[in-house]
């Protein structure tokens, strides 16, 4: 994965490990408008993950094919990498972990505004 200023992004020669510029969690609320929150940024990195599971299956390079437009592939994967997240969101409230506590024990209203947020960005 390679970072930029504002992004966090995969490349294939990376599919064995995850780099995060945790400088971005900074940026994604100072310049791009979203809000703080745990749930925010774990979403952002399950979201990054997804793309990195796109990576795996060749959807990525697929989504290169038509870059541009609101239909395009490129809005497709990114649209896919969000469903991931979200999936990951409720599964993380059911999984435990090794002291037998879930993940996250709630997610309220204002976690979802602040995911929501931060897809936007």
């Amino acid at each position: 994965m390679r970072t930029t200023g504002c992004s966090i992004s995969l490349s294939p020669s990376s599919l064995a490990s995850i780099f995060i510029d945790t400088d971005f969690f900074d940026i994604m609320e100072s310049q791009l408008g979203a809000e703080d929150g745990t749930l925010a940024e774990l979403y952002v990195l399950a979201h990054e993950y997804g793309h990195h599971i796109q990576n795996v299956y060749g959807v990525l390079e697929e989504s290169q094919k038509d870059p541009q437009g609101a239909d395009s592939g490129a809005v497709r994967v990114e649209l896919m990498a969000d469903c991931f997240a979200g999936m990951w969101m409720k599964h993380a409230t059911e999984t435990k972990d090794a002291n037998g506590e879930v993940l996250i024990t709630e997610i309220s209203e204002s976690d979802v505004r602040n995911a929501m947020g931060a897809a936007k960005s």
